[in-house]
């Protein structure tokens, strides 16, 4: 897993970044700039959903260079103040407060940085867990984005240009055969950092490519490439790295091979040029012989182990610190503290265990008794010779026994607790919310009725394959000062084999149990030159039932919710309507805006399962 995360991962978004200005010569790019493009592509992760797993705080940033107007004013705040002397603004005071106000006001220009950044900006902090959480994410970021502008271009040297850019015919070829010759030459790369750059007077292969990709648009099969990399990742993942799998079989194993294979191959090559490095090699040779070795790749996450070292490294400063003695003497003071504190847990559990026999002793005494001075002793409800007073110590004993961690018999055992987050509400005020205004229709109530109402509950989702576990399912306004409506499938009443796709944008408990007031979403027909379609993500609209005013509503029993699910807008769709800088339609927005939109289910999602 460390080879793809911190090596494969990184260094395909590196190349991509690096090879890009390539692919678009002489043309400009479709976000009209290298740079904007980049932004475009990571302020695309602000706006995946909750559910989304892509780093938004450091260590996953880089902070771009501030905006001109930024600069002028810094230029003229730091001579003003120290000539007026009113004043004194250090270096330190700059950084702590002008700084993070100007993120604060979140600028235009102003950007912090994310994955698709160039590998001259270093990263030294992030993780290979944080790159491994947004490669289900590259795809849909980078829809129709990494690309030259698709208007039709004059003939130009001889040759005609087709709607990329890419000179065709006599001049096509010989621009293709020089490539080949810089190839032949070979890619010099002194280490894997390099790999994710380009060396001075590169040239895009087009040769290659439209060997292998025809007449597709550069930023179709750079989105299918990310596509293709996003499943294969799942397949080698099992869509979980923290738990302990069982061993692949070989037919399974040899399948992964080859599509590792075919992806670098079809794929990396082609679009990204060679890249000599070890780690792309075990990916295109040696997956199956890994398998074979270890009998399941999954399991080879070492973030456990490498976990476990900051419990060593604080007994190094009991060593003399010499080279050649140091490693000896700090294995033996940690082996020996974990010897004592297991040492001392034992101990612990002993005196716990005699602590708690002790107890029960005393209370079997106490018990003998009361039997002693009392007549008659009934199970369920005290009728004693001695009135109110028996009655007095039974209830005592009843609570020191609850106290102590035994129930006492008949108070029920807590059982029917309402949950802390369940509220009362009128109906009239739950329709005030985004999406909502027909809620009172749908459950049957009046505006001035109440529901109980909750943010999130939890419930045992069933997927595809047969796995089961434990999903929670958010639906509230202001959740730590953003709103989060999950998705879910469910199936409609009476048809356990189907399968619908909402928005969850309340939870209420009914006479029948709880229910999700779900915003429905339909699908739309199934493009087949879309890359991210081919690979099971669902086109999908918000379903509107004709001369409606809102979004469909439906109130879907929890027994009915199969799972949660991943959408994400349609990136491509929203900049070809309203430009790259364009933010999706929130939830309050006019319902023509929201009809507008376009999602896709997220079909490489990484459940834990």
């Amino acid at each position: 897993m460390q080879v793809l995360d911190l090596g494969v991962t990184r260094m395909m978004i590196h190349r991509l970044i690096a090879v890009f200005p390539y692919m678009c010569e002489p043309h400009k790019p479709l976000a009209r700039s290298d740079t904007a493009t980049r932004r475009s592509g990571n302020n695309r992760f602000k706006h995946m959903h909750r559910r989304s797993r892509a780093s938004k705080i450091a260590p996953g940033y880089v902070v771009a260079s501030s905006p001109p107007r930024f600069q002028w004013a810094c230029v003229g705040v730091l001579p003003f103040s120290l000539v007026r002397g009113t004043v004194i603004l250090t270096v330190r005071a700059f950084c702590h407060i002008l700084l993070p106000l100007c993120w604060l006001l979140r600028t235009s220009n102003f950007v912090l940085l994310r994955y698709f950044v160039p590998a001259k900006d270093k990263q030294a902090t992030f993780t290979g867990r944080e790159q491994r959480n947004a490669v289900a994410d590259f795809p849909f970021a980078a829809v129709k984005l990494f690309g030259p502008e698709l208007a039709a271009l004059e003939a130009s040297a001889g040759g005609d240009t087709d709607d990329d850019g890419v000179l065709t015919g006599a001049d096509g070829a010989a621009a293709g055969a020089a490539a080949e010759v810089e190839d032949a030459d070979g890619y010099q790369a002194d280490g894997e950092e390099d790999v994710g750059r380009v060396r001075k007077g590169y040239r895009f292969d087009w040769l290659r490519y439209r060997a292998q990709w025809n007449d597709t648009p550069i930023h179709v099969a750079v989105t299918a490439m990310l596509a293709e990399y996003a499943e294969l990742y799942a397949m080698i993942s099992g869509q979980t790295t923290t738990v302990l799998r069982p061993d692949m079989t070989l037919s399974e194993g040899t399948s992964i091979g080859n599509k590792a294979t075919e992806f670098v191959r079809d794929y990396l090559t082609p679009i990204l040029g060679k890249m000599l490095s070890t780690k792309v090699h075990k990916l295109l040779c040696h997956v199956t012989d890994a398998i074979k070795a270890h009998g399941n790749i999954q399991n080879g996450n070492t973030a456990a182990n490498e976990s476990s070292h900051k419990d060593d490294k604080p007994y190094y400063t009991r060593t003399n610190k010499v080279i050649d003695t140091f490693t000896r003497q700090l294995v033996r003071h940690a082996h020996g503290a974990r010897a004592v504190l297991k040492q001392n847990a034992v101990d612990d559990d002993e005196c716990r265990a005699a602590h708690a026999k002790r107890l029960e002793d005393e209370r079997t005494r106490a018990a003998a008794s009361r039997l002693v001075t009392t007549e008659t002793v009934t199970v369920g409800h005290t009728a004693t010779a001695g009135g109110g007073s028996a009655a007095a110590t039974a209830r005592s004993w009843g609570a020191r026994s609850a106290a102590a961690g035994v129930t006492a018999e008949g108070s029920g055992g807590g059982a029917g607790k309402t949950p802390y987050h369940r509220s009362n509400m009128r109906v009239g005020d739950l329709a005030k919310q985004p999406g909502l205004r027909n809620v009172g229709a749908i459950l049957g109530l009046t505006d001035d009725d109440k529901v109980r109402v909750t943010k999130r509950i939890d419930i045992t989702a069933r997927f595809e394959c047969g796995g089961v576990r434990k999903q929670r399912i958010h639906a509230t306004e202001n959740d730590r000062g953003s709103p989060w409506y999950d998705h879910v499938f469910f199936h409609p009443t009476g048809h356990p084999n189907g399968r619908r796709l909402g928005q969850v944008r309340a939870i209420v408990r009914r006479e029948d149990g709880d229910h999700a007031i779900v915003c429905m979403l339909r699908p739309l027909p199934k493009d087949p030159q879309c890359p991210l379609q081919a690979r099971g993500c669902t086109h999908l609209q918000w379903h509107v039932q004709e001369g409606a005013s809102e979004v469909s509503l439906c109130s879907v029993p929890l027994s009915a919710v199969r799972r949660l699910a991943q959408v994400v807008p349609d990136f491509g769709d929203l900049a070809t309507r309203r430009g790259y800088d364009a933010e999706p339609a929130g939830l309050g927005a006019p319902l023509e805006e929201r009809m507008a939109m376009r999602f896709h289910l997220n079909a490489f999602y990484p459940w834990d399962v």
